[in-house]
């Protein structure tokens, strides 16, 4: 199986162009009242739950950045997607409570 990249939290800025002009998908895996609560600028709500419909919709060969509370269900997603032929999965290292320490917001 392929390694697993992760991004660490201070990394996120440089990647906030690919985001925003839809080279990178930026993927919260939580689950709505978790995302609700508070979450990433730019982040879009596909929760682990629902991840066999939501796959489906992906392009196989873009990159995908996916986040969690921690990075614990992330990292278990971006396994599932690299296992269904996905060839660029990341994941926010510490999740959003590594970026929420970091940026205060």
């Amino acid at each position: 199986m392929k390694r697993i990249k992760t991004v660490p939290a201070e990394d996120l800025v440089a990647l906030k162009e690919d985001i925003s002009e839809g080279r990178c998908a930026f993927l919260d895996v939580r689950e709505r009242s978790e995302f609700e609560a508070g979450h990433i600028p730019l982040a879009v709500l596909r929760p682990l739950s629902e991840l066999e419909s939501w796959s489906r919709e992906l392009e196989k060969d873009r990159p995908v950045l996916l986040c969690c509370k921690t990075g614990k269900r992330s990292q278990r997603c971006a396994e599932v997607l690299i296992s269904k032929g996905f060839s660029d999965v990341s994941f926010l290292e510490g999740g959003y409570a590594a970026w929420y320490s970091r940026t205060g917001r």
